[in-house]
């Protein structure tokens, strides 16, 4: 599995199988939410992506195309974990804002 980086008052892990290319780059913002942008340099989507976040979040927004944010379901699946109903594609960012 892969992991994350540490910021102030959170700690981000995403797990993925060995064989997926996938890149994270987060920072906390200045209100405490936290700017996740992921992007999946293989050939293939990846669905359903699993990241572990020290604290629960009060709403996971994901950045449509045109620039809007648009609210998405999640779901707990374990001690910190959760799962987003989203589909990273191969070289298109998926821009998530967590608070």
């Amino acid at each position: 599995y892969e992991h994350g980086s540490q910021y102030p008052d959170a700690f981000i892990h995403f797990a993925l199988s060995p064989e997926k290319e996938i890149c994270l780059r987060a920072g906390a913002l200045s209100d405490g939410r936290l700017l996740i942008s992921l992007y999946n340099l293989g050939y293939d989507p990846t669905e359903n992506i699993c990241l572990y976040l020290e604290k629960e979040p009060a709403e996971i927004k994901a950045m449509q195309p045109d620039g809007r944010w648009l609210p998405i379901g999640f779901e707990k699946c374990g001690d910190g974990l959760y799962t987003l109903p989203l589909s990273a594609e191969p070289m298109y960012p998926v821009i998530l804002l967590i608070g």
